[in-house]
């Protein structure tokens, strides 16, 4: 959706899928972006990565296809954001891992895929964060616990990840499963889910955490709603 005049955002995180890029069987294109829709807002990250059609996790992934796709983003998206923008690599369904394959399969996929769009967007000034979902959306990477423990084991810890407040309460879990990995958040989402737990997350918790941790500036607080 627009953005509506007066919102009063400092910088806004539009979904890629749909807005800048589509994809279908024939591969990823780019889209054009209406330069009113977003009222001249800087653009300093973006969320849905990837089409749910690409089977991250799977040893039948079409690796050619998402390279194709990444290129297109990086091209597109990369083009709007502004230097130092990040991506979240949410995506539930593309990377879920079916039944059929071994998790271990799986995961070591899913770092190929991670390596590579650090690689693609990287290359444009654009940094991709893992973002832990919950059990709903996918079946893999439902904690900051277990993504920090995914990225450890795979060579990947300088990759940050993104606390959404949703995920978070979706999974029974509460502000100290955030502010332990305080060093590794490299964004957070304060999502419309169980609105007054972001007292928890802005007071005590998670907000005052990362200002002594080091967070220098707004972009580590987003507002995410319907």
């Amino acid at each position: 959706a627009a953005v509506p005049e007066h919102s009063g955002l400092d910088f806004v995180e539009p979904c890629i899928m749909g807005r800048y890029v589509a994809a279908d069987e024939s591969g990823t294109r780019a889209l054009k972006v209406p330069s009113t829709e977003l009222r001249g807002l800087p653009i300093r990250g973006g969320a849905v990565l990837f089409p749910g059609s690409l089977r991250l996790s799977h040893p039948e992934q079409n690796r050619e296809g998402i390279v194709q796709h990444l290129q297109t983003v990086a091209d597109s998206f990369g083009a709007a954001a502004e230097p130092g923008a990040w991506v979240v690599f949410g995506s539930g369904a593309s990377r879920r891992i079916a039944d059929d394959v071994p998790r271990e399969v799986g995961l070591d996929l899913v770092a190929g895929v991670v390596r590579t769009a650090r690689e693609i967007l990287g290359a444009v000034g654009v940094e991709v964060l893992l973002e832990p979902l919950r059990e709903a959306e996918t079946n893999v990477f439902l904690t900051l616990d277990e993504g920090a423990d995914f990225l450890d084991s795979h060579d990947l810890s300088e990759v940050r990840m993104v606390c959404d407040t949703y995920h978070l309460y979706s999974q029974g879990l509460d502000a100290s499963d955030a502010v332990r990995h305080l060093d590794r958040i490299g964004h957070v989402h304060l999502a419309d889910h169980l609105i007054e737990v972001v007292g928890d997350l802005t007071a005590p918790g998670l907000y005052s955490g990362g200002q002594q941790g080091g967070w220098g500036d707004q972009d580590h607080l987003g507002a995410e709603g319907a």
